[in-house]
């Protein structure tokens, strides 16, 4: 390979490889791992085009997050959920709200769990 495109791909190995450290070592923040301190939401929606959940994270921290929907499934990553969770579901074809509560387990084999709107 030409020393030209060596100096090119210099800049571009060195980013890579510390991506990859920063991956394989980690960064000490203490983020929940897939599956055993908390699980992410799958949201299923029949009529609703927002939510707002608000319940625990994986640091015991109470939290609250809204996010828009679609129908059917809404898998959402933003938060490590746990324990019992309050979701308020708002509609859209007459922007009623109803409310329910899904319980997240803090272990399991899978990183998400279903929480369905009520019908």
């Amino acid at each position: 390979m030409s020393n030209s495109r060596w100096k090119r791909l210099a800049p571009l190995t060195a980013t890579l490889g510390a991506v990859v450290a920063c991956g394989l070592l980690g960064t000490g923040t203490g983020t929940a791992s897939a599956g055993t301190n908390g699980q992410h939401i799958n949201y299923y929606s029949y009529y609703a085009d927002a939510q707002c959940t608000t319940g625990k994270n994986e640091k015991d921290k109470t939290v609250q997050s809204c996010t828009s929907l679609r129908t059917g499934s809404n898998l959402n990553k933003n938060y490590w959920w746990v324990g019992p969770v309050t979701i308020i579901w708002r509609r859209y074809y007459n922007h009623s709200t109803v409310s329910s509560t899904c319980t997240v387990p803090r272990s399991q084999n899978d990183d998400s769990v279903l929480c369905y709107e009520p019908s």
